[in-house]
């Protein structure tokens, strides 16, 4: 087949460009078909993120409310103000995704029978009110990209974990724990996309 040292010599190789260059595909998609699919897989991923921070924040919520942090003393939440002030929002690029902020709390003690119900919903509207004014406060600081921003909005919930009671401290650092592991999760599943 051909020469040995000549030009025209056949190998494997000059045989394969030969073969291919035969050989002619068609794409059974249009350009914007892969923009379109692009598009759906981001969608998805930010749903689930989204759905991971609600699911983290909202775990977050529940355990302080109840406030179950085993080595801490339990607080007496006299007015409804420090637990109804607890919650969370969900921000992207600055612009809240999800929130709970809605004040529910759960009657720890007597106090809440002998409370007219106006003044009860009063000072759960004071909590709710003073988480919201901080959360104000921590976007502002945030607009890029998402944000579980995690309160306790009274000024004296600090004072209150250093007398040894835990408010939102345990389950903010199980809350920071979640969190990490979402991001190594992401960093996981954006090495499988680019691989």
């Amino acid at each position: 087949m051909g020469w040995k040292n000549g030009q025209n010599c056949w190998s494997k190789q000059n045989y394969l460009k030969q073969f291919l260059m035969k050989i002619s595909f068609t794409a059974q998609f249009k350009p914007g078909d892969i923009v379109k699919l692009a598009k759906v897989k981001q969608q998805n991923l930010e749903l689930a993120i989204v759905q991971r921070l609600e699911y983290i924040g909202e775990s977050f919520v529940k355990d302080a409310r109840e406030n179950v942090s085993a080595p801490f003393k339990v607080y007496q939440d006299q007015t409804g103000n420090l637990r109804s002030s607890i919650g969370y929002v969900i921000i992207k690029d600055g612009h809240i995704l999800k929130r709970n902020l809605n004040g529910k709390v759960t009657p720890r003690r007597k106090i809440y029978k002998r409370k007219k119900r106006s003044q009860q919903m009063n000072e759960v509207l004071e909590g709710v009110d003073m988480a919201e004014k901080l959360i104000d406060k921590i976007i502002r600081k945030h607009s890029k990209g998402y944000c579980l921003i995690v309160v306790a909005g009274m000024q004296y919930a600090g004072y209150v974990e250093s007398k040894g009671y835990n408010v939102i401290t345990m389950q903010g650092i199980e809350t920071d724990n979640k969190v990490k592991k979402l991001i190594e999760d992401l960093k996981k599943f954006q090495f499988k996309i680019t691989n």
